[in-house]
């Protein structure tokens, strides 16, 4: 596990753009880079440092949307606020390299649908939580046991209270094939990234479900 603070969001913008051009040297040529992200605003470096990617690259990246609200505002939407759109608009990005579960449907259809659809990423990019979740995996849920590799969250702890989420399940599937860097942005995260260093248990912070796999890095603008 590797620990890594940068002092600006450029900084952030510089390490992603480092990571992806990295995993597409060494994904085959003309493959896919599947990617996974949350909604957030840890994501915003990336969606500064999508544009600067070579054609040849960016035409290869694929994002994937590891959890989203099923009511109000949606994940989806503050991504496209937040550059995807824009992407879009200039054809830097197609739609079908910006993979959401679709809303429009009931819960339990947009779950099989989902479930369907998500490939194994062998990139992920996920923000931590004040209370340690990630993606909409929170403290003590039951999804942190769900044997499927997603669920609806009916309860989330703030709103809205039901949600769509990848598991840890289908997280564990990657253990040992996928990179994954674990965002600590802000000083409301210093507390969870301290617990995530000393603390065991998954379900009291489900982050920890990362720390065995064997390419995390930890990225911080907080004291180490």
């Amino acid at each position: 596990m590797e620990l890594i603070r940068i002092h600006t969001m450029a900084d952030a913008e510089a390490l992603f753009l480092d990571a992806i051009r990295y995993e597409a040297s060494i994904i085959p040529e003309n493959n896919p880079v599947h990617i996974g992200i949350p909604g957030g605003r840890s994501v915003k470096p990336l969606m500064s440092a999508l544009p600067r990617l070579t054609e040849r690259i960016v035409s290869r990246v694929y994002l994937h949307l590891i959890d989203e609200r099923l009511f109000g505002a949606y994940n989806r939407d503050a991504l496209l606020d937040a550059g995807i759109r824009q992407m879009l608009d200039n054809g830097v990005l197609k739609p079908e390299q910006f993979h959401t579960p679709d809303v429009s449907l009931t819960a339990e259809l947009c779950l099989r649908a989902y479930e369907a659809s998500i490939p194994m990423c062998s990139l992920f990019f996920i923000g931590v939580g004040e209370d340690g979740h990630v993606a909409s995996l929170f403290p003590e849920d039951e999804a942190m046991h769900h044997t499927g590799d997603a669920a609806i969250i009916t309860r989330a702890p703030k709103p809205p209270r039901e949600r769509l989420t990848l598991t840890p399940h289908y997280f564990r599937k990657h253990t040992s094939v996928s990179r994954v860097f674990l965002l600590f942005f802000g000083e409301s995260k210093q507390t969870a990234l301290t617990r995530f260093m000393v603390e065991e248990h998954a379900d009291a912070l489900p982050a920890l479900i990362f720390k065995g796999f064997s390419h995390v890095t930890i990225v911080t603008d907080q004291e180490i």
